[in-house]
């Protein structure tokens, strides 16, 4: 099961990494962060959430993480690469259904984004015995 995960996990880790430079921390975010003022574009701010949905995963609170993507995904909802995320999420935490749905919503943005099509894939291997 872990390995599984791992593999799913794959992409967006070397995604993460290859949108960073050398040696670049994140920057500290806080709760109220000038990230979220008016006139800042959605992106900007799901990208903020998507930063903290990070440090909540690396801090080892998948619920905290979970709130943080669904909060990115309020201010773009049209990315798949969120809603598949989300949707990993969902499997560690054994919701099946909701894994496939946020799937299905990802295919409905693009259907030609390969990870909407693998994660219900290795579900079907993971449920079934």
């Amino acid at each position: 099961m872990r390995q599984k995960c791992i593999i799913l996990s794959l992409p967006f880790f070397l995604l993460f990494c290859s949108q960073m430079q050398k040696g670049e921390r994140p920057p500290d975010l806080k709760e109220e962060s000038p990230l979220l003022t008016q006139g800042v574009s959605p992106a900007s701010n799901a990208s903020y959430h998507y930063m903290r949905a990070e440090l909540k995963r690396h801090e080892g609170d998948l619920d905290g993480t979970i709130d943080e993507l669904k909060k990115a995904i309020t201010h773009d909802s049209k990315s798949p690469l969120l809603r598949v995320e989300l949707a990993r999420l969902y499997t560690k935490k054994e919701m099946v259904n909701e894994a496939i749905a946020e799937c299905r919503e990802a295919l409905s943005i693009d259907g030609n984004f390969v990870p909407a099509h693998v994660v219900p894939l290795l579900l079907n291997i993971i449920v079934r015995p």
